[in-house]
């Protein structure tokens, strides 16, 4: 190999003073193949990786290594050997996720201050009696227990206005008894005027001499005007008596913790159901009723959507396990017919056509067949294909590569035989022709020896094979092509025997 320039200096080749042209110069891709296979070193080598890997398949052990410096998944500052990632996350991360010691809640721990001013039970100091309290039963102290918090009387719903602290309440109580007596009495008093007002009315709205004309409507509605006037004039309330709103269609009546109070909401329902059935006519299904039917099916359709979602997750589960076990259950038949195949091997090229468009864009990309071996303790071995170029031409190239095997030790090296490579014809013709090239090994190259590696570097075959074109026309089907292979070990070298590429 040599520049361009220095072709143009000399217009002859360097190595034997040949005349050389443009046409004689092409790029050499079966040394660029040669050379992404060399072996080397990973480049995190010098954080500790002692894995060597081959040149072209350098990017993708960088997505594996366990040396490769990574960022942190909680996207925190910290960029660490992925082999370390775990541990950070684990124990140094400042946006990992911790337990609340006091709630259990989760949270980052860079949010912890933040987490401590809403926790519930981290404990506060009550800023009127110093006593210490969880935040979540705060309010209740300060309502219910707090002896400094200011607090109404507890007659206050029947006139007593009176304020002081709740720890002071309790002498209130004692010094104004008969006050609060007082307002009991008269609260008393409002609430049966009340009740006797409202039973004329129901008794009004429920005699069979009552017109069901106009008279009625007025009559009706200057009761409920006048109960309702009655009520807000009580003596508890401070002003002057509001006044009543007119043409009331229902009684609203209070709810007074005193006797009577049962018969007083069974009158109030009869006197909504009279000004109903007044107002409405024939009664249809309520609101209420249809709300909560909608809420009943909406209940059950999202529970139903829910087991259905448990379900397909379930059957994704199953899915996946399924997958595995049926890729397990296809790798292992393809290596029990290659370690049983005793020397003849049938490599299925599928996805041809993709495969070659991948290495035209891609003249470093090669496809490698199952191992096999010769024997079931015997040399292990495999195909490779790969795409070559001459002239504008395209050929199908086939090397065989040794392979390391369990076996190596007990065998002779470097290995000697013959290969009889055949491609095979898929027509429906009674009369197929099936091309076939032998290859027979030979002394002194590196490709026989004992493979130091997984796989030897160099391999033994044919850089032109076939062309592809004929490849396509006469031995492509389904996508598919069917090579043959048969290992014959011990017959060793031969003039006579048909030259290899390499």
């Amino acid at each position: 190999m040599f520049h361009l320039s220095d072709r143009r200096e000399r217009e002859q080749c360097p190595q034997d003073n040949q005349p050389l042209t443009e046409n004689d110069i092409y790029p050499d891709n079966y040394t660029r193949r040669e050379i992404l296979q060399l072996r080397v070193h990973c480049p995190n080598s010098k954080s500790g990786c002692p894995t060597l890997v081959e040149l072209a398949n350098v990017d993708r052990h960088l997505t594996e290594c366990e040396y490769q410096i990574v960022p942190c998944p909680n996207r925190c500052s910290m960029r660490t050997m992925k082999r370390e990632i775990a541990d950070h996350c684990q124990s140094s991360c400042l946006r990992r996720l911790v337990n609340c010691s006091l709630c259990n809640e989760q949270f980052q721990l860079n949010q912890q201050k933040s987490h401590l001013t809403t926790c519930p039970l981290v404990a506060l100091t009550c800023e009127s009696c110093q006593t210490v309290t969880p935040r979540q039963e705060m309010q209740h102290h300060l309502a219910e227990e707090c002896p400094r918090t200011v607090v109404p009387c507890t007659f206050h719903e029947v006139g007593c206005k009176e304020r002081m602290v709740r720890a002071d309440l309790p002498i209130h109580l004692q010094e104004n008894t008969q006050n609060h007596m007082k307002l009991l009495v008269a609260s008393y008093k409002n609430v049966s005027g009340f009740m006797s007002d409202l039973g004329r009315a129901v008794g009004a709205l429920t005699s069979p001499l009552a017109s069901p004309s106009l008279n009625r409507q007025g009559s009706s509605t200057s009761c409920a005007s006048e109960m309702q006037r009655q009520w807000s004039c009580s003596s508890m309330q401070e002003g002057a008596c509001a006044t009543a709103a007119p043409h009331h269609r229902s009684v609203s009546v209070p709810s007074v913790p005193v006797e009577g109070a049962r018969g007083t909401s069974e009158l109030e329902q009869r006197l909504q159901m009279d000004f109903s059935k007044w107002d409405l006519g024939k009664k249809s299904a309520s609101p209420e009723k249809v709300i909560k039917d909608i809420c009943e099916k909406h209940v059950r359709l999202e529970q139903r959507s829910r087991e259905h979602a448990i379900q397909i997750q379930n059957q994704r589960t199953q899915i996946k396990e399924l997958k595995e076990a049926l890729r397990r259950a296809t790798q292992a038949p393809h290596e029990m017919l290659g370690r049983y195949c005793n020397g003849t091997f049938v490599w299925r090229f599928h996805n041809f056509a993709a495969e070659i468009r991948e290495m035209t864009d891609n003249n470093a990309k090669v496809v490698h067949s199952p191992s096999f071996y010769t024997s079931p303790f015997g040399y292990k071995l495999c195909l490779r294909a790969n795409l070559y170029v001459r002239d504008g031409e395209c050929y199908l190239a086939l090397f065989i590569h040794m392979r390391r095997g369990e076996n190596d030790d007990i065998l002779e090296w470097p290995f000697s035989g013959r290969f009889i490579v055949s491609l095979i014809d898929q027509s429906d013709n009674s009369l197929r022709h099936n091309f076939t090239e032998v290859m027979l090994t030979k002394p002194g190259l590196e490709a026989f020896e004992r493979p130091r590696d997984d796989r030897n570097i160099k391999g033994w075959g044919f850089q032109q094979f076939m062309q592809l074109s004929r490849v396509r026309s006469h031995y492509l089907r389904r996508d598919t092509v069917i090579i043959k292979c048969v290992v014959q070990v011990g017959n060793g070298y031969r003039e006579e025997a048909i030259p290899a590429g390499r």
